[in-house]
């Protein structure tokens, strides 16, 4: 390993040597590493092996918050309520069936929202393929769209007015 490495540690160090090394056993399959999934501001989704996944959020504030994992229908399957500072999940998803999940992360008024798909591939060979996904889906909380529908409210009723007075 020294001989590998040492034109490496020549010209970055040894701590270049071991970012390498790190980066280069990060592409080996089967690497027991844990992989990013999404990340917000203040929440993300890891995913820690096949089918689980840990969600979790940043509470500087220690604010109510939330973790929940809803159905396509909005169905709400899990929630965890916490004020930590910081407060997260781990999820085993293996018995869930094929379809579109979310996993919300919520402190305060603000709510990240994370896109689960799961799904059944047809087998390529003798057993069927599963797969699940997880990306971060940009989303309005529930005080923005507040927000909105006054500001909108607010100038239909300066419209009416202007109407009424001419």
């Amino acid at each position: 390993m020294k001989n590998l490495f040492s034109p490496v540690a020549a010209r970055s160090g040894w701590l270049g040597s071991l970012l390498l090394l790190g980066a280069l056993l990060g592409f080996l399959p089967g690497s027991s590493a844990q992989a990013q999934i999404a990340i917000a501001d203040w929440a993300c989704v890891n995913k820690v092996d096949d089918f689980k996944y840990v969600v979790s959020g940043s509470n500087p504030s220690s604010l109510p918050g939330t973790v929940r994992l809803v159905d396509d229908a909005g169905h709400i399957l899990y929630t965890k309520r916490s004020s930590d500072i910081n407060f997260g999940q781990k999820f085993d998803i293996s018995q869930l069936p094929d379809g579109k999940y979310k996993f919300l992360v919520t402190v305060g008024k603000e709510t990240q929202s994370f896109a689960l798909d799961l799904q059944t591939i047809p087998p390529r060979s003798l057993q069927p393929e599963r797969l699940a996904q997880v990306s971060h889906e940009s989303m309005s909380t529930d005080h923005s769209v507040a927000k909105a529908k006054m500001l909108r409210r607010h100038g239909e009723r300066s419209k009416a007015m202007r109407t009424d007075k001419s």
